[in-house]
């Protein structure tokens, strides 16, 4: 089965409980009972993702201390109350608090257990909890992992697949949220210093419970090699991201990576785990010795990801947490890229991690430079160029990611829209970046009018001189209007120019004009 559908009953936590064991036909109360097993009296428990607490309550009652832990209020109230009416709220404390920031002693702890809330976490936060485990351990404590994995064998494995994909739709329109199924995990635990003495599967292979002694040390931090992929994946990858087919970004593994021979004193950069984004800084960093620190920006380039607040602080500190670079370098200091200075602040990275930062240049072409010069900018590094060349480029993958978008539900429905249409997208893609700066006023959106009224003007001149019907030429001309608009629109987020609050609020205007033309298209053709 999947337990993704969970993210349902977290809305009603006194059903939490009797739906997971409907669901998992009993199997869950099985695999609780062995956590127990491991709970002894005197014991200091940290229950992550506590839930409506019943295993927090056993606990207690087998007279062990509790720290009961999780980020949904409604869940720590349903917790509370059980532990109440069982008589053994003295003996448990409760936190609000995600798995990555919650406020614990350290070296305290027996066991420290996750149930099912370990899916809850991206990949890298699942790192980051791992690693703040070992913290709160105790030499030889135990840590428990019980959570949805992926089954190995390839009938289990299909139809896991076939229900999660099913649930996982239910799902998320329902609460707009989504679970996912751990992967590696010994191996997780095997580098954040655990030594595997238990592993279970139940339900067809899709739960495993994963129990871990804490070691006296943790082996040093994996670094990453920067061809990690095979060559001809990676050139597919870029690609892809470079055609924008069949989306706008391609992730890239998040982690600290090695360049060239890198020591304690080396530097550290950060970028995005874009895939085009790193391929560029990896080509420019040949010959260095330095570490680079891929953080999760959900595969997006600096400046989008910054402006989105993706490229922020927070995912600095949780990327240094993840792979532990503290141990890799002996100094405190990180550099950022300069695009990404929409979305992170030196004193919150100071604060978060206790680490230094620093803008570095714009271009990963002048980081040699910039390193060389003893970490020093010079004026043409932070000046950022969307000269003709620079839109020609983007102007490319832009108008092939517009038209496959315009053409594919034309595959479809090969009657749904004139063919030309497509054509028009890919015209408007490549004309507006081109002609950005001929275009006047400093707003995308008027941009845009300007753009759209003139293109109107010339199709309906065009059409009139064939003979075309009145009706006709209204119809072409709110069609160009509006692939205008909104094509035009959407090529904000590709450019140096825009931030995040200003095209949001030229979104408020656009998007009831759009409205206006769809609704003036649709009278057209129903009433002429």
């Amino acid at each position: 089965m999947s337990y993704i559908f969970m993210k349902i009953l977290e809305r009603r936590p006194s059903s939490y409980d009797a739906g997971i064991a409907r669901y998992s036909a009993g199997d869950f109360g099985k695999v609780r009972e062995k956590m127990l097993s491991f709970v002894k009296s005197g014991q200091r428990v940290l229950d992550v993702g506590c839930g409506p607490g019943a295993f927090t309550v056993e606990c207690a009652k087998k007279d062990a201390t509790v720290e009961a832990v999780d980020i949904n209020p409604a869940m720590l109230y349903a917790a509370n109350l059980a532990a109440k009416q069982a008589g053994v709220d003295s003996r448990i404390h409760f936190q609000q608090a995600s798995a990555t920031n919650l406020e614990a002693e350290r070296g305290i702890f027996d066991l420290v257990v996750f149930s099912l809330s370990m899916s809850e976490l991206r990949e890298v936060e699942q790192w980051v909890a791992i690693n703040s485990v070992f913290e709160f351990l105790k030499p030889g404590g135990k840590l428990i992992v019980v959570d949805e994995v992926v089954p190995d064998a390839l009938a289990a494995k299909v139809w896991y697949h076939i229900r999660r994909t099913l649930l996982f739709a239910i799902t998320y329109l329902i609460t707009r949220t989504a679970t996912r199924p751990i992967r590696e995990m010994e191996k997780k635990f095997g580098e954040c210093g655990f030594e595997i003495e238990r592993v279970e599967t139940y339900e067809n292979g899709s739960l495993k419970m994963v129990v871990g002694s804490r070691l006296e040390r943790r082996p040093s931090p994996p670094l990453l090699l920067p061809d990690r992929l095979p060559r001809w994946l990676e050139m597919l990858g870029v690609i892809c991201s470079y055609l924008s087919l069949p989306f706008k970004s391609v992730p890239m593994r998040t982690g600290l990576y090695r360049i060239g021979n890198p020591n304690k004193t080396s530097p550290v950069l950060v970028t995005a785990n874009y895939l085009l984004t790193f391929t560029s800084v990896r080509k420019h960093l040949k010959g260095l010795d330095c570490y680079l620190l891929v953080i999760d920006t959900r595969g997006i380039n600096v400046w989008c990801a910054a402006g989105e607040g993706n490229f922020s602080a927070q995912e600095i500190c949780n990327s240094l947490s993840a792979t532990r670079a503290g141990e890799a370098v002996a100094h405190r200091k990180l550099i950022l890229p300069k695009l990404s200075a929409n979305g992170v602040r030196y004193r919150d990275v100071k604060r978060l991690s206790g680490w230094d930062a620093v803008f570095g240049p714009v271009y990963a072409r002048d980081i040699p430079e910039y390193l060389n010069a003893g970490a020093t900018r010079s004026d043409h590094m932070e000046r950022v160029r969307f000269d003709f060349p620079e839109r020609l480029r983007l102007s490319v993958p832009f108008a092939l990611f517009v038209a496959f978008w315009l053409v594919l539900p034309l595959v479809f429905f090969r009657h749904l829209y004139s063919p030309v249409v497509p054509l028009i997208g890919l015209a408007v893609s490549l004309i507006f970046p081109l002609a950005f700066y001929l275009l006047p006023t400093n707003q995308f959106f008027k941009k845009a009018l300007v753009l759209g009224v003139v293109g109107s003007l010339a199709a309906g001149l065009y059409l009139l001189s064939a003979g075309a019907q009145a009706r006709d030429i209204v119809q072409w001309s709110l069609i160009i209007m509006f692939l205008t608009i909104f094509i035009s629109m959407d090529f904000s987020g590709m450019t140096p120019v825009s931030n995040h609050s200003r095209i949001r609020e030229e979104f408020y205007v656009a998007l009831p004009l759009l409205g206006l033309i769809v609704i003036s298209y649709i009278g057209v053709s129903l009433l002429w």
